[in-house]
């Protein structure tokens, strides 16, 4: 509508401008500025930006911004990109949230938006060494994605991979964990829980040091219906998750415990290889 407005009230004017004389003509233009400005309500039209970020988004682009270059992989939030910052030139990661809002309504959007804006805000504040570090988020679009930091020697789950028998050397998997252990540490002094540690979150960067990602997302959507935990969690990190997290009867608090359950499988799938 404002897009069909502008267009006529175009054609008005002109049509007006056009039966006066030339002499006042330039004075008839300039007194028609206020209106000629609001034909930037073209480009807050709906269409025109869902129109906009479609093209980007063909184009491999976020915003504008960021330009998507290969898939990583696909969690239970979304697809994972490794992209480029256009200004910058920097490589990062950018994780699309997509899959929680696939089976919710508006209301829950909402509440989904609102836990996962504080989760990534905790771990934005962590500025630890052994903590993914987020760069940007865009949370309020139609397609909300996050930016961080881009570990690039890959997870503890292709590290286990690389070998046959899945069984990390001791010493790598004995720095792998007291780092992990420094992260949760730092995490929970500051109140803030992880509630999904899989080797899948656990990362390392070009030097071999760990970083773990994904803090506090896992139960970004919950809100005490066993429908939403579903959602969230996915099957490939059950196994991980402490009782109490998987049991409707049992104790949903979140407490360091539930990350040490986690971390405890962590260790022995990566001593052990099963």
């Amino acid at each position: 509508l404002p897009a069909r407005l502008a267009r006529h009230f175009s054609r008005e004017i002109e049509a007006r401008d056009s039966s006066k004389p030339s002499a006042g003509l330039a004075t008839a233009r300039n007194t028609t500025t206020p209106v000629a400005a609001d034909f930037s309500l073209v480009q807050s039209d709906p269409g025109t930006r869902s129109r906009t970020s479609d093209r980007s988004e063909a184009e491999g682009l976020a915003d504008g911004r960021y330009r998507k270059l290969e898939l990583l992989g696909r969690g239970t939030l979304g697809p994972t990109w490794q992209a480029e910052h256009l200004a910058l030139g920097r490589r990062v990661v950018l994780k699309d949230i997509r899959s929680p809002f696939e089976l919710v309504g508006q209301q829950d959007r909402a509440e989904i938006l609102s836990r996962t804006r504080a989760a990534l805000l905790a771990q934005a504040e962590a500025c630890h060494q052994n903590v993914v570090a987020i760069f940007d988020a865009r949370l309020d679009s139609d397609r909300p994605y996050v930016v961080s930091e881009l570990a690039n020697g890959g997870n503890l789950r292709r590290r286990m991979r690389e070998h046959a028998d899945g069984v990390l050397p001791s010493a790598v998997a004995s720095r792998m964990l007291l780092q992990v252990c420094h992260a949760l540490a730092s995490a929970h002094a500051r109140g803030s829980f992880h509630l999904a540690l899989t080797p899948e979150n656990v990362l390392f960067d070009a030097w071999g040091n760990t970083k773990v990602s994904d803090f506090g997302l896992a139960a970004a959507v919950e809100r005490g219906g066993d429908e939403h935990r579903a959602i969230v969690v996915g099957a490939s990190a059950v196994a991980y998750l402490a009782p109490e997290r998987i049991q409707s009867t049992g104790d949903r608090t979140s407490s360091p415990m539930a990350d040490i359950y986690s971390l405890g499988i962590v260790a022995y799938e990566a001593l052990t290889g099963k």
